[in-house]
């Protein structure tokens, strides 16, 4: 983040209104118009982080508080967890009882949260890793095919934690609104409650 506000934030739009006090608006209403509570100080930095990000455009900054001013607290937390998520530290993110759903609050609950990373994909917030499919033997010509990747994942039960990351344009969401501050007991209790987190064993 940049120390001095952004010299085009000074621009009319229109005679007597400029881009700064028209992304201020813009804000004020989104927080105005939050029904979750707990999404209001994210919603103010991210206003913060905009006067002094550098190399924002006027359109991109109004996409990113149209984007804030949706996404749920849950989806906030989701992104504040796969935006922390180091690629190489050797941790395996998966649903708790994955493959052992029942038909129960919990399957319900899982099929939400499923839904909540579909949507932060759709918006390009989350990325999925590649994945591949096993070469198969075609018995009239003798040889295996070439790997097959896989679709994009269309359905909430596609989205997977293992393959799931957070995209560039989502860490910077994460870091305009500060959502390393996320409360830990939230963070634990609407997301992690779900997701567990196993360190990779070697040998």
């Amino acid at each position: 983040m940049g120390e001095v506000p952004q010299d085009d934030l000074r621009e009319e739009v229109m005679p007597g209104r400029n881009q700064a006090e028209e992304l201020i608006e813009a804000t004020l209403i989104a927080a105005s118009e939050s029904f979750e509570e707990r999404k209001l100080p994210f919603i103010s930095h991210l206003l913060a982080a905009i006067l002094f990000e550098p190399d924002l455009t006027h359109a991109q900054a109004h996409q990113l508080i149209a984007t804030a001013r949706s996404l749920t607290y849950r989806q906030l937390l989701l992104l504040a967890v796969f935006a922390a998520r180091q690629p190489h530290s050797g941790d395996t993110l998966d649903f708790r009882g994955e493959g052992h759903e029942q038909e129960s609050a919990d399957e319900h609950e899982l099929i939400s949260v499923r839904a909540d990373m579909l949507d932060l994909f759709g918006r390009g917030l989350l990325r999925v890793s590649e994945r591949t499919a096993r070469p198969s033997y075609d018995p009239w010509i003798g040889t295996s095919h070439d790997r097959q990747r896989l679709p994009w994942p269309a359905l909430p039960r596609e989205m997977s934690p293992r393959d799931t990351w957070a995209s560039n344009a989502g860490k910077r969401l994460a870091r305009m609104m500060r959502l390393d501050l996320v409360r830990p007991e939230d963070r634990d209790m609407l997301v992690m409650r779900w997701i567990r987190r196993e360190p990779q064993r070697h040998g």
